[in-house]
């Protein structure tokens, strides 16, 4: 069987198994030498000859068993810590856990799995790497995740790595696969959005609201039903009866968002659908305006604000002009 063959057979298996193996420089070096120390030994018949071959592959061995020790006692979890956006560096967590009661984990590295066929678009995680995990212990590692599109995407495929002991191969073991994340759109600075104190502290007449809190508006009498802790007490001693002090109300503005009919991947869509998001989340960052999406057919996203609205928004222009919207 030809060698090409036969190391395609022995990778193939390799990645069947959930493991691949690499021969650093070093290791190719120290292979080179094993080999020559091996037809020395047999050409000259040197006991010192056959003892130093013998030990480099013990070497080789001891290695390989090692490395393939500290792979099986390491787990890893990932968490994603904030909001991924397309084309923008959201953090996440990864959670490496030795699952060995005696044993420490040392030099392991979570990397992306360079084997998997990547998509048109490749998504990134950068890789994180740790010293030594306790034995039942864990660590806690920050990366950067990077997806180029919006939508509902696939994470990127991890494998956890390792060198150790002595540097000669890197060994790596597949961890299972991520669940789908959404992503949301690319979000930037906008200027064009609705302004925080439009429609503050004004009904639609223009004319001001009363409430219980906000700034000062104006005395009434107090009336039964009321409550006390409202009752302005330097005023009614001053008129001889209990008053009761209103306030403006801020009165929230309501803000449209119209989205327009398009197909995902277009360059000019996409531009709107995340012209859209930009002006969503300065909105909701600003608290003043209560707004909602819509197209032509209706309401996509009804009126309102706050941060689990904002993450309504962003959730339903992810899959604007997408066969899942």
């Amino acid at each position: 069987m030809p060698a090409t063959r036969r190391r395609r057979l022995l990778n193939r298996r390799l990645r069947a198994a959930g493991r691949s193996l690499q021969i650093t420089k070093a290791g190719w070096l120290f292979l080179v030498f094993t080999l020559m120390l091996g037809f020395a030994a047999i050409n000259t018949g040197s006991n010192l000859l056959h003892l130093l071959f013998g030990a480099a592959m013990t070497l080789i061995v001891v290695s390989g068993v090692l490395s393939e020790r500290n792979l099986a006692r390491a787990s890893c979890r990932i968490r994603l810590a904030e909001a991924v956006h397309a084309r923008t560096e959201a953090t996440i967590e990864l959670e490496l856990t030795n699952d060995s009661p005696d044993r420490h984990v040392l030099a392991v590295a979570i990397e992306q799995d360079d084997d998997v066929a990547a998509p048109a678009e490749p998504s990134r995680i950068r890789p994180a790497f740790a010293v030594a995990i306790p034995p039942r212990g864990q660590i806690r590692l920050g990366s950067r995740l990077a997806m180029p599109t919006r939508g509902r995407h696939e994470l990127p495929a991890l494998v956890v790595a390792t060198s150790y002991p002595f540097g000669l191969f890197v060994k790596r073991r597949r961890l299972p696969a991520l669940p789908p994340a959404v992503v949301y759109p690319h979000v930037h600075a906008v200027t064009d959005g609705p302004s925080p104190a439009e429609g503050a502290g004004q009904r639609e007449d223009g004319s001001a609201k009363a409430s219980r809190a906000g700034d000062f508006y104006a005395f009434r009498d107090y009336v039964d039903g009321d409550d006390a802790r409202h009752i302005h007490w330097k005023a009614s001693a001053r008129r001889r009866q209990p008053v009761v002090a209103e306030h403006h109300q801020p009165q929230r503005h309501e803000h449209w968002l119209e989205l327009a009919l398009g197909r995902s991947g277009d360059p000019t869509y996409e531009a709107h659908v995340e012209h859209l998001a930009s002006i969503a989340v300065a909105t909701s960052r600003h608290g003043h305006a209560r707004t909602g999406l819509r197209t032509q057919a209706g309401t996509v996203v009804p009126l309102g604000h706050g941060t689990v609205h904002q993450r309504r928004m962003l959730e339903a222009l992810a899959f604007a002009g997408s066969d899942a919207a």
